[in-house]
């Protein structure tokens, strides 16, 4: 950028060139560049600088920002920084209980409410129990400790409780219909 400056002055630069030889300006100039931002009065000022200057920035509407750099931009900057911050792909593909490792035993140790009863659940407890649970072999069970005219009473009472399904559902069936029929010559 120095070269360019100086290539542009012409008369300037060949003046300069006399004082210093040879070499290229900028070789001279970086270093005393780089010995001004090292002082510690020149990152005061800087720092001083850069927080009026944010202060300032705080105060702008979020219209102005958006009109200077577009909405499309804000959105997709939005977008990508809420993806690198929350991988989500990553935490949809692990399973829940990778996921509530670190709370497991937090979790199990509360309580919890349900349906007006307290139930408290270990973790090693609640998977064992479930495969133990075998609902089919309780309700063969139970089926084969009635008496067969108790089974026949069963079965007649639910037939008639179907049956009655059934009449209501046509009952019900020939109501709507009819209703539906007189909108539609109300309508029509």
């Amino acid at each position: 950028m120095l070269d360019d400056f100086f290539k542009e002055r012409g008369k300037l630069i060949n003046l300069i060139q006399l004082f210093i030889g040879n070499e290229k300006l900028i070789d001279k100039i970086q270093p005393e560049i780089i010995k001004f931002f090292e002082q510690s009065r020149t990152i005061d000022i800087l720092s001083v600088m850069l927080v009026k200057e944010w202060g300032n920035l705080e105060k702008w509407d979020i219209e102005k920002i958006e009109g200077m750099i577009g909405r499309e931009t804000i959105k997709q900057w939005i977008t990508e920084k809420t993806a690198e911050m929350l991988p989500v792909a990553s935490i949809m593909n692990k399973p829940v209980r990778e996921l509530t490792a670190d709370f497991s035993d937090i979790i199990v140790e509360r309580r919890s409410d349900f349906s007006g009863k307290r139930c408290r659940v270990r973790n090693q407890s609640f998977p064992a129990a479930i495969p133990k649970t075998a609902f089919g072999d309780i309700v063969e069970k139970q089926v084969s400790s009635f008496s067969v005219s108790r089974l026949e009473e069963m079965v007649v009472s639910i037939t008639k409780e179907l049956s009655m399904i059934t009449c209501i559902g046509a009952l019900l069936g020939g109501i709507i219909g009819l209703f539906q029929g007189f909108v539609t010559v109300l309508i029509g």
